[in-house]
């Protein structure tokens, strides 16, 4: 995609990341931009170090790395769609809303590697899979991960990328509420991600389960090329809480995403018992 990205590039094509606070400023203004999009938000350099209140641009974009508003108003702008932040949603954002007429986040077609091997404790298994964060986790959520397990007959609730003081939390959890189909898997090592083994090895999940206070983003688009079906939540009123029912509505699939926890429970069970 870089590569792509600079070949198309008609004049210059520079690297900021290696250039101390002053040196950036001077070389996006050596460039007399028209727009200039920010990726970052919060999270990244430009906005936390004050460079984007000094007006590098005539018009400054909020885009798509820093999923929710800025409050600033040195960045009017953001780029969103219909369903990360609908006409409901509006007064949730500073800035104005620019729709991209699909889904916000554009992505390419993985490729699914060949699985080498399968994942002990999945065989014979209803696989309910949940792929994300550790910090996207919540009560709330996995207590009706919990009931879905209960529920439906013959299901392994597996879970990743969580250390270990939280899967000794949520075995608990599990066992206190009478689950004990709970399957932790081990972090995939970098190298391997990069080649594309997690998609291999998250294709044996049979539905895959968002979180709604903060949506799977790459995570849940990586799961519906891997052809896994999604379930989600739009939880709250935030582009962060959003992102995967536009993915979901992208695809022609909206009856996914689904608008209470309760009727996210129900439609996941629903689907499971086919």
């Amino acid at each position: 995609m870089r590569r792509r990205i600079e070949g198309a590039a008609q004049r210059n094509f520079i690297r900021l990341d290696d250039m101390g606070h002053m040196e950036v400023l001077r070389s996006v203004l050596d460039q007399h931009l028209d727009i200039l999009i920010d990726l970052d938000g919060y999270s990244g350099s430009f906005f936390n170090h004050g460079l984007l209140t000094l007006g590098l641009a005539p018009v400054q974009v909020n885009f798509l790395g820093y999923p929710g508003t800025l409050g600033a108003p040195a960045v009017p702008y953001i780029i969103s769609d219909h369903a990360t932040v609908p006409p409901s949603s509006i007064l949730s954002v500073s800035e104005r809303v620019v729709n991209l007429p699909h889904c916000l986040m554009a992505t390419k077609r993985w490729h699914i590697p060949p699985l080498q091997g399968g994942v002990a404790g999945l065989e014979n298994k209803f696989v309910l899979g949940s792929f994300h964060k550790q910090a996207k986790l919540h009560t709330s959520i996995f207590s009706v991960w919990r009931n879905m397990g209960k529920r439906i007959a013959g299901s392994v609730l597996w879970v990743t990328r969580i250390s270990e003081k939280v899967q000794e939390q949520l075995q608990l959890e599990a066992q206190s509420h009478g689950l004990n189909s709970l399957l932790v898997h081990d972090q995939i090592p970098t190298e391997d991600m990069m080649a594309g083994a997690h998609l291999a090895a998250r294709s044996l999940a049979d539905l895959a389960m968002d979180t709604p206070i903060y949506n799977g983003h790459t995570t849940v688009a990586e799961l519906l090329w891997s052809g896994v079906p999604t379930i989600s939540c739009p939880g709250q009123a935030t582009m962060a809480a959003r992102l995967a029912t536009s993915l979901l509505t992208t695809i022609g699939m909206p009856a996914l995403s689904s608008p209470t926890l309760k009727s996210y429970e129900d439609l996941g069970i629903a689907l499971a018992m086919g």
